[in-house]
């Protein structure tokens, strides 16, 4: 299996940015942006990498069999995440979770490790680029 790297976007209207994807013979759902890392490839340029495909450039865009790509805000509350079909569903289902606790969204230094989706802060996480103390 291919490592990934997803970015969580949120802007300060408290609006999440996610890319729907529209397949033919799929129904469409909804991916945090990212996308595969490559050999030898540390998180933080793949991320970067990924993230700069926003511009929509690669061999996946020029491809009408793989569909369209939308950049898409959706409100940061349990209700609107929930309505859509957001993957990873082990994600889609923490960010859900996180919301119907704490439904006001605040932001804060804890990083969630690629690994794993428990909210424990971690010392260092290379999977965000930040780290807490």
């Amino acid at each position: 299996m291919t490592d990934r790297v997803r970015a969580l976007l949120v802007t300060s209207g408290h609006y999440l940015l996610a890319v729907q994807q529209i397949r033919p013979g799929q129904d469409p759902y909804w991916v945090l942006p990212g996308g595969g890392v490559e050999a030898g490839e540390d998180l933080e340029t793949a991320l970067a990498r990924e993230l700069q495909k926003g511009n929509r450039t690669g061999p996946e865009f020029a491809d009408p069999a793989c569909g369209e790509y939308r950049l898409q805000a959706v409100p940061m509350t349990a209700q609107a995440l929930a309505a859509i079909d957001l993957k990873p569903d082990e994600l889609a289902g923490f960010l859900v979770g996180q919301l119907r606790t704490a439904p006001t969204f605040s932001v804060s230094m804890t990083c969630v490790p690629a690994w794993s989706l428990s909210p424990e802060p971690a010392a260092e996480c290379r999977a965000c680029a930040c780290s807490t103390s």
